[in-house]
């Protein structure tokens, strides 16, 4: 163990209550320090009152004004050193792909041609094979936030 992983607390961020508890109970038993919060707004005010958060792992989709992308954008601008882990239950249909921002004019075609092709073999492939890697508790997908 290091001090720059599991020393780290993280804040995990989630309104499903079931999905919630299975996920710090998992990452308790791979030897984190957990926080968590049932909402974007419930997170803002315990951070407010926390310097000790090193990690915050966040859902998309939640109820209230805030949403995880801009508890995520919040926490970027205000607490910098907080590193961000943000989920979502919601993901394309299995023929659609994503395309992080900013991308190159190759990676671009590259897409359109995968998603304009009829047999879309590699790239299918390629796409359902991260999926099933990238899978989470529940099927949940992690993205990364690249905020530098």
């Amino acid at each position: 163990m290091t001090s720059t992983t599991k020393d780290n607390l993280v804040f995990l961020v989630e309104d499903e209550v079931g999905l919630r508890m299975v996920a710090v109970d998992g990452l308790e038993d791979a030897g984190y320090r957990v926080l968590e919060a049932g909402s974007a707004a419930e997170a803002l005010k315990i951070l407010e009152s926390r310097g000790d958060v090193g990690v915050l792992f966040t859902d998309i989709n939640m109820p209230g004004a805030l949403d995880g992308l801009s508890l995520a954008e919040l926490v970027h601008r205000r607490w910098p050193q907080i590193k961000l882990v943000v989920t979502s239950g919601r993901g394309l249909p299995d023929d659609g792909r994503f395309l992080n921002k900013p991308y190159s004019l190759e990676e671009m075609t590259r897409v359109i041609a995968i998603v304009s092709s009829s047999s879309d073999e590699a790239g299918a492939d390629d796409w359902r094979r991260g999926r099933e890697t990238n899978g989470g508790i529940e099927g949940y997908a992690l993205r990364f936030l690249n905020c530098a």
